[in-house]
């Protein structure tokens, strides 16, 4: 441990700046002997003190800081904490009273396609140019007949049987392997 305190002392003050302020002390104790003791006592017998004190005032300052930024931290996670249940009590009720809202409308459009099926004699879709969505179309210059052209033709497949999933895959039959000489023979 010497050693190490040795060299950290040789790094900060190293020995030829040391032999020279050792050198500069005893000159200014010779010229001046009673100024030298004065001061050398009052070192020796104020240094600790002093020392001390200064150790308390920088370990004071670092254990309030680190007191400070804990607080602060605990603070803010508290208020953000806060905030958060403040707007969870916004935030509930809109996501209730905008599901509420979907529900509504989506059950009216389902209750007005099936008003509408109705009206068409259980007809789906209407004949071209009759149903409503063609109207729709047409106010709108053209741009929705998509959406009418894709019901048409979920209701054609459902008719021809196009919409299934054939039951063989591959080569499978059943869940079996067929091998070439029964497929070809």
């Amino acid at each position: 441990i010497g050693g190490m305190l040795m060299n950290a002392l040789n790094r900060v003050f190293p020995p030829e700046q040391r032999a020279e302020t050792l050198n500069k002390l005893q000159q200014f104790a010779i010229n001046n002997p009673k100024l030298a003791v004065f001061l050398t006592t009052q070192i020796a017998l104020t240094g600790l003190p002093i020392l001390l004190f200064l150790t308390f005032s920088v370990t004071v300052f670092l254990f309030s800081l680190i007191a400070a930024l804990l607080i602060g931290l605990i603070a803010a996670v508290l208020f953000t904490a806060f905030m958060v249940g403040v707007a969870l009590l916004v935030l509930l009720p809109t996501v209730f009273l905008t599901t509420f809202g979907a529900t509504f409308i989506f059950l009216w459009g389902l209750g007005g396609y099936y008003i509408l099926k109705w009206f068409n004699d259980g007809e789906a879709p209407a004949p071209e140019g009759f149903a409503i969505g063609d109207k729709l179309n047409n106010l709108t210059g053209g741009r929705m007949g998509w959406l009418m052209d894709g019901s048409r033709k979920t209701i054609e497949d459902k008719k021809t049987g196009a919409d299934q999933t054939p039951k063989t895959h591959g080569s499978e039959s059943n869940g079996k392997e067929t091998s070439k000489e029964e497929t070809n023979g």
